[in-house]
């Protein structure tokens, strides 16, 4: 007859009765012992007994011990000592164990509860007004631990959730604190003391991490860790330091109403924000480091972008929102320092309502600006490589590079302008006063020198203008690959026709000629006479002679 087991036991019905001894048929010079028989038949009805038919409610049994130990234990341990005004709270059937000593007072509930697979433990001092203390864990494996000093009115707690450990010191007056684990492995800890406003230390994604000391007082406090595997650490005044992305990283110090936040993937921030100040990576992989305060902003908003330095001051911004792109120094009074080009550079000292910009794609500016001066490197797309560096001090002063491979540097002052405008353009030297500008215009144009209230200029296409520009006379190179050149103390220096030279004062209206001051005399480098010869030019003729002309007269020199 087939087993029963373990639907339920067997018996002597299945594994049959007590026989005598045999004589067995086959073997006549023995006999079968029925002991044998009889013994193995008694030992599995207790092996089958011990072990327990399933779901069994023998407790001696294996069945009913295995389920139970799955089940957990049936009482829950619980500690509680100093039970005044206070409460402990572990649900039945669980593995929980809350402990806490209470010394409360003035009409406050406090209470440390598990309601899961977790720990709960703190010793509490409320009193003095309110109430509403915990520390409470709920979900499997979580654990709070921490003490709370409640005075005043306020709403305090301490929690973990499943998996999770929130652990820290809360001094409550007036209003709400909270350091709270919530979710799977996370890790939340730290010392609130609030004062008139709500403060928190919060880790709310797996594996997050949050921990700092934060002190509401007049503004939103807390240290806040919200993306899967970011963390956020610091110490919160009346601020916030916030990790927001997946794997981001936020960390430093934040003051009355300052933001430390790292909201992009794998992006990180770092620094000391203060009075409204705000240090912020908003992308994927971005990194913003620094001071930041009186509502002055550091922020990395490029792809894998870079922002770091000091900025104070309302308007004031040391910012980048391009890939790859770099941004840093010293921002103030309303000043900038930004790289809004891919993988541009923008770095120096801008103070006074001034700006330092690299716009163009791969494009480079820094230097010193201060009392509104501008230094910038411009450009989109094919615009991009330029470099402007110096220095570019008071209103209206600039340092421009503003197309691409430009070159602009040294220095603007008090109104002065030096810019490169065109493709290969290079403009340098230095600017002072108003409508004192150094300028190249054209595509390879390059101006340099000193520009005091009057103007150098290279207009023409690969033209050169150099020198010193003062007394109310401008030096011109409009012609292209024409050169002017010299001080032009009494008068312009002008060279307005192809390859024309000008050397001092005069204007060279010859192509492919060299004049040497204003007296007219002028070398021609071309075979011919000029189109409309003048007393001083001199040429070669077609047969090789020197040709001079003068007195009206063109005279051949054999």
């Amino acid at each position: 007859m087939a087993t029963n087991f373990p639907t339920s036991l067997d018996d002597n019905t299945v594994l049959g009765a007590d026989v005598a001894n045999l004589t067995p048929v086959t073997d006549p010079l023995h006999n079968i012992d029925a002991t044998f028989k009889n013994n193995g038949r008694d030992a599995l009805k207790a092996v089958e007994a011990k072990v327990g038919i399933d779901s069994s409610a023998v407790t001696s049994s294996h069945d009913y011990k295995i389920a139970q130990l799955e089940l957990g234990p049936v009482n829950p341990l619980v500690l509680k000592t100093g039970d005044v005004l206070g409460t402990v709270t572990a649900p039945a059937g669980q593995a929980s164990i809350a402990a806490g000593h209470f010394a409360s007072g003035d009409g406050a509930t406090v209470k440390v509860a598990s309601f899961g697979s977790g720990i709960a433990s703190g010793y509490i001092d409320g009193g003095a007004y309110g109430g509403g203390s915990y520390i409470g864990c709920r979900g499997s494996g979580a654990m709070a631990s921490g003490y709370i000093w409640n005075r005043f009115d306020g709403v305090f707690e301490i929690y973990a959730r499943s998996g999770s450990v929130a652990s820290g010191y809360i001094q409550g007056y007036e209003q709400t604190g909270d350091i709270s684990a919530n979710a799977e492995g996370c890790h939340a800890s730290g010392y609130l003391k609030t004062g008139n406003w709500p403060a928190a230390v919060t880790a709310a994604q797996d594996g997050s991490f949050a921990h700092g000391w934060v002190y509401g007082y007049n503004s939103t406090s807390r240290v806040y860790s919200s993306g899967k595997g970011s963390g956020a650490f610091g110490y919160a005044y009346g601020a916030q330091i916030e990790a927001r992305g997946n794997g981001a990283f936020a960390t430093g110090a934040a003051r009355e109403a300052g933001k430390v936040i790292a909201a992009g993937y794998g992006a990180s921030v770092h620094g000391y924000a203060a009075s409204a100040g705000y240090i912020r990576a908003s992308v994927a992989g971005a990194f913003a480091s620094g001071h930041a305060s009186d509502s002055a902003i550091i922020h990395a908003k490029g792809l894998g972008g870079f922002s770091f330095g000091h900025a104070t001051g309302s308007l004031s911004t040391i910012y980048c929102n391009q890939k790859g792109a770099f941004a840093s120094g010293h921002a103030a009074g309303g000043s900038s320092v930004e790289a809004t080009g891919l993988g541009s550079r923008a770095h120096g000292y801008a103070v006074g309502a001034s700006e330092i910009a690299a716009d163009g794609e791969g494009s480079f500016a820094g230097g010193f600006a201060t009392g509104g001066g501008i230094i910038e490197a411009l450009g989109s797309g094919l615009g991009g490589g330029s470099l402007a560096f110096g220095n570019a001090y008071g209103t209206g002063s600039k340092l421009s590079a503003g197309n691409a491979g430009c070159f602009a540097q040294g220095l603007a002052k008090d109104g002065g302008i030096i810019e490169a405008t065109s493709i290969g353009a290079w403009a340098g030297g230095i600017g002072i006063g108003a409508y004192s500008v150094i300028r190249a215009s054209t595509n390879g144009a390059f101006a340099f020198g000193r520009a005091a209230g009057n103007i150098i200029l290279a207009s023409g296409l690969g033209s050169f203008a150099f020198g010193q520009a003062a007394g109310g006379y401008d030096i011109t190179a409009s012609g292209a690959g024409a050169l002017a050149f010299g001080h032009a103390a009494g008068g312009p220096i002008t060279a307005s026709a192809t390859n024309a030279v000008q050397f001092g004062v005069g204007e060279n209206t010859l192509v492919d000629s060299l004049q040497v001051g204003n007296a007219g005399v002028r070398f021609k480098g071309t075979v011919g006479a000029p189109a409309a010869p003048q007393d001083g030019d001199q040429w070669v003729d077609a047969g090789g002679n020197v040709v001079i002309r003068s007195g009206g007269v063109s005279v051949t020199i054999a």
